[in-house]
């Protein structure tokens, strides 16, 4: 799968809007991802939306959010579209702790929802023709209208769960900080509950109930968001086997690797692999 990265140069705002025609049977673009949202606003004609497994008809007055880096691509039954791409990344401060942003991105990425269909939202259509018009207006005023709907549309996505707050805060962080360095560490090896209270020095309902209050997940859930992030690496870079890798990732089975891998990407990692551009 090809990770597209978009270069943001209009009015120095993480924005792109793009409104074009799709003839039948066109493809845009194969699978990819991007670590913007995609939200895509049907005029005419049908749609189809491929998310990770999931094909979505889209059909005129629906609108469809992809989220960050999710694999995703468009088929088109002479779809007349809007086409947005908003990074909400840089919209907002990130912290600069490697600790600090690994954990930040499994929060996000963890509860996020792959896409957001919507039948008939005028009050999004509304604001998404206002996006469209300033865009495109030379006027200086411009810039700030567009952050001002920018921030509403963001106000929009977290209101339904469609994404998630990019940070905690750091007196949050210092509750988990030892046991978040010990599992950075040593992921690609096996990994017990005793060995990161040994490490962080806790017990082991502490640490469990601790870990959940702040990300609202088990460290387990952490540790396979390392694992089969480091794996997709792996499957980029190297041929080497489903196995290999798995044991490389500090799974211990191909089949549990699997089941872990497909809850995050909604496919195998072979199938994964099959997606990737031909080197």
């Amino acid at each position: 799968m090809e990770k597209e990265i978009i270069c943001f140069e209009k009015l120095n705002l993480p924005i792109k809007i793009h409104q074009f025609y799709m003839e039948t049977g066109m493809n845009y673009r194969g699978m990819h991802s991007h670590t913007a949202v995609e939200i895509v606003e049907v005029k005419s004609g049908i749609l189809y939306c491929f998310v990770n497994d999931d094909i979505i008809e889209v059909n005129p007055k629906q609108i469809i959010f992809v989220n960050s880096n999710t694999g995703h691509r468009l088929y088109s039954e002479n779809a007349e579209i809007t086409y947005l791409q908003i990074d909400v990344n840089l919209l907002e401060p990130n912290m600069n702790d490697d600790n600090d942003s690994t954990l930040n991105a499994f929060i996000s990425r963890i509860h996020a929802k792959p896409y957001l269909l919507l039948n008939d939202n005028k009050d999004i259509t509304e604001l998404l023709n206002k996006l469209s018009i300033k865009y495109y207006d030379q006027a200086q005023e411009s810039r700030w209208y567009i952050k001002a709907y920018l921030y509403e549309l963001v106000a929009f996505m977290y209101s339904q769960s469609f994404i998630t707050p990019l940070t905690i805060p750091k007196e949050q962080i210092k509750k988990i900080e030892q046991v978040v360095h010990y599992v950075n560490t040593n992921f690609k090896s096996p990994i017990t509950l005793d060995d990161i209270c040994i490490a962080a020095k806790y017990n082991k309902y502490t640490i469990c109930h601790t870990f959940k209050a702040v990300t609202g997940s088990t460290i387990f859930d952490y540790i396979n968001f390392l694992r089969v992030h480091y794996a997709v690496e792996k499957l980029r870079e190297t041929g080497n086997s489903i196995l290999d890798i798995a044991t490389e990732c500090g799974f211990a089975s191909a089949t549990y690797f699997n089941r872990v891998f497909k809850s995050f990407f909604g496919c195998s990692p072979s199938g994964y692999r099959k997606r990737l551009p031909k080197k």
